[in-house]
């Protein structure tokens, strides 16, 4: 487009550039929707982290490690409704109920 030779004074009635704004994406999944229960590698824990081996997305076993909630993974794993466990969503889920002083020397798992 030519550029006017003389500036206008007063705004034009219509926008001169059609603004389109883009359709927002969906919200993001949550946590809790996008990952799964299943134990860690030495099976101590139930966790719903991405870190496990690449084999059990194999169809065929998938099965065997992962599960829809934290109660099921308990009981697929260890046999009881309650068991250790990490929650990657909900991190302070279980906080240490009475901090020691000063800390221990060597790691404790819970």
């Amino acid at each position: 487009a030519n550029p006017t030779s003389s500036p206008m004074l007063s705004p034009s009635e219509s926008p001169v550039v059609t603004i389109i704004t883009p359709v927002p994406s969906p919200a993001p999944t949550i946590c809790e929707e996008r990952m799964k229960w299943h134990p860690d590698e030495k099976f101590s824990v139930c966790i719903n982290d991405f870190d496990y081996p690449p084999e059990w997305n194999n169809p065929n076993v998938e099965n065997n490690y992962f599960y829809e909630s934290l109660e099921e993974c308990c009981k697929g794993v260890f046999g009881t409704p309650e068991c250790p466990y990490i929650d990657v969503c909900n991190p302070t889920a279980n906080p240490t109920s009475s901090p020691t002083l000063s800390p221990s020397e060597s790691p404790v798992v819970t």
